[in-house]
């Protein structure tokens, strides 16, 4: 039987010890962002084509032997149900937050169907269309889930996916970041009641095990195709190669695919001709508005709106005015930064680069100079000394932090308290530069490594060979241990799942009394696309015209 405070997690109401699930129980505002909630719950169904498993893998990573498992560190298909729940179904208490919606899945192995993923939802929610949408916009991050999945576990634990095998299932978060109130590094809170059998493949806290002691991390989302690659014994990823700096010379021909290269600006360059100033192109995200609230989280529009309308900053205001009214820990720290650079011109370089030019008059209006439609390529950021990767959404920037390492500049490291899978590797002083959170020393740190060139080339070097190591084929291996071998071994060893002779969609059910309901995860668009291939080899057949206009 589940607890009252779970029972109520479901949307059920508990009387006298009695759980009845209300038709009622999901509020307005529920049925307004239900289409974060489901993760398209019953509208799209992720058909993945084999990928070919290879027995031939290469020795580096060890496989580990199964054993038995404990009854005491027990893992059941209820712990990984309540896992999901209490991603999907958390209130928030910034109610001001315009939030992503809840990315959450259960990845399921069974002997009979395979590898596949489950969203579920309350029994009193409905399906709508609005979920297609949904799931189309974050069907990549359940595809790379997925695939990393099926590749890397029956290679790595061999033993526990055989022909006689129970099913096994674990929860994993696809969020940017943790978004649960008992998660904010900032107030100390811990999400004790937190179920067992939960994985998260966005940013989590650097505390992560005091305040989420359940968790573990699971590779970056941003990770897993090139991983997932490596598993599978095929050739790098595209993103895990070199674009050389030949390429980026205007006269060559491949000038053009340079600039749209997904590859890494790995030169070998004399640090003394970089160009001198820090420089910074990005997005105007919010940062950690859950965490945050709507000062320091919200976008640059957004703050700039905020404190016109309270009466506290006026457009008249230049940057050092700003600075000095709000002063840097009150910020956003890309806002701060591109103030900053504004203040500072000669030090630094730092813009939003906005997507429409509508959305650049708007940020124009409000304060001048802070934002450009044109962004700059890999090979023209690549060609300055410093760089910066300023926390975006979820306080980091995923792997934004591995391209600028690559560069032969200087990384300043935005500190924050959250992490990616693979921060655990890097180190202050070594790899990079550390800046405070709320920029407080950026200005101080450019002016002392531009006087200590020596130093600061030091760190850059080591920060290339730290990627360097990290793209190998002995370095992916070591990521793979550390970020998704070392942290799902336990869950392997103690997952105990007696539902074979149910359905998921029938164990769910069965787990939560009839309060939640589970649909199989599948791939419209693949859907859509084979029936359109169908209907035009039909047409060719038939000698009949189509009009797709």
């Amino acid at each position: 039987m589940m607890s009252d405070k779970k029972l109520r997690r479901y949307g059920a109401i508990v009387d006298d010890g009695e759980a009845v699930i209300d038709s009622n129980a999901v509020s307005k505002k529920d049925r307004v962002v239900k289409v974060g909630r489901l993760v398209g719950l019953g509208v799209f169904s992720l058909v993945m084509c084999a990928l070919g498993t290879k027995w031939d893998f290469n020795d580096n990573l060890k496989k580990i032997p199964f054993t038995s498992l404990s009854s005491s560190n027990a893992v059941t298909l209820k712990d990984v149900i309540d896992a999901y729940a209490f991603f999907e179904f958390s209130e928030h208490e910034k109610q001001d937050i315009t939030l992503e919606p809840n990315l959450n899945m259960i990845v399921s192995w069974t002997l009979e169907n395979g590898w596949e993923g489950y969203a579920l939802g309350k029994t009193s929610d409905g399906v709508t269309d609005a979920y297609q949408i949904h799931g189309q916009r974050y069907l990549n991050r359940i595809r790379r889930v997925l695939e990393f999945s099926k590749a890397s576990l029956p290679k790595y634990f061999p033993e526990r996916f055989l022909e006689n095998s129970k099913p096994f299932r674990f929860h994993v978060g696809m969020n940017d970041y943790t978004l649960l109130e008992c998660a904010n590094p900032y107030t100390g809170v811990r999400c004790t009641d937190m179920p067992k059998g939960t994985f998260f493949a966005g940013t989590i806290p650097n505390e992560y095990k005091t305040l989420l002691p359940q968790l573990r991390p699971f590779p970056n989302m941003n990770l897993l195709e090139c991983f997932t690659t490596f598993v599978s014994n095929g050739p790098s990823c595209d993103w895990f190669t070199v674009t050389p700096e030949s390429a980026c010379e205007p006269s060559k021909d491949d000038w053009v695919t340079a600039h749209r290269s997904e590859g890494l600006m790995l030169w070998d360059k004399d640090f003394s001709s970089l160009k001198n100033k820090l420089v910074w192109r990005g997005s105007d995200y919010g940062f950690m508005p859950i965490f945050q609230g709507c000062e320091r989280g919200c976008s640059a529009r957004d703050f700039l709106k905020q404190e016109m309308e309270k009466g506290n900053l006026s457009r008249q205001d230049d940057a050092a005015s700003i600075i000095e009214k709000k002063g840097s820990a009150s910020i956003p720290p890309r806002l701060f930064a591109a103030l900053l650079s504004q203040a500072h011109p000669g030090l630094m370089d730092v813009k939003y680069v906005m997507k429409t030019s509508e959305d650049f008059q708007e940020l124009e209006n409000l304060h001048p100079g802070l934002a450009t439609v044109d962004g700059m390529t890999k090979c023209e950021i690549a060609s300055y000394r410093y760089h910066i990767d300023l926390g975006g959404n979820g306080g980091t920037t995923w792997t934004g932090t591995i391209d600028k390492l690559a560069m032969p500049g200087l990384l300043f490291h935005h500190s924050t308290p959250m992490m990616d899978s693979y921060f655990g590797s890097l180190n202050a002083g070594e790899h990079y530069v550390a800046i405070k959170e709320d920029l407080s020393d950026l200005e101080e740190k450019i002016e002392y490594y531009e006087n200590n060139l020596q130093e600061a080339e030091k760190i850059a070097k080591a920060g290339q060979a730290w990627v360097r190591h990290f793209i190998s084929q002995e370095g992916q291996a070591d990521a793979i241990r550390s970020e998704f071998v070392d942290q799902m071994k336990d869950h392997v060893q103690d997952y105990n799942d007696d539902t074979n002779s149910l359905t998921f969609e029938e164990a769910v059910k069965d787990v939560s009394n009839g309060s939640l309901m589970a649909s199989k995860i599948h791939d419209e668009k693949k859907k859509i696309d084979e029936r359109l291939k169908s209907v035009s080899i039909s047409l060719l057949t038939s000698g009949a015209e189509g009009d797709f206009r």
